[in-house]
């Protein structure tokens, strides 16, 4: 929401706002390594965070163990032209 905020401009407005909100693509520290931040507002990508990695939970150890990489939570349309 900062880089967001900062995107928008000294004096943003609503519209300044919803432009930096439809246009993000970064990253942020506390998600997995790999994993983007991106809206688009060319393709109606709404979703910030689309991809996930599955992990097994251990009774005895009381934690979590990611399985595999990274993969995407929604695919794209294969007749997006995004």
């Amino acid at each position: 929401m900062v880089k967001t905020l900062l995107k928008a401009g000294k004096n943003p407005t609503r519209a300044s706002l919803v432009h930096a909100a439809d246009n993000v693509n970064t990253t942020l520290p506390y998600l997995l390594k790999g994993v983007r931040v991106t809206t688009s507002q060319k393709c109606h990508d709404y979703f910030p965070v689309s991809q996930l990695r599955l992990a097994k939970y251990s009774l005895e150890g009381g934690y979590y163990t990611p399985i595999g990489p990274l993969v995407n939570g929604r695919p794209r349309p294969k007749h997006a032209k995004c």
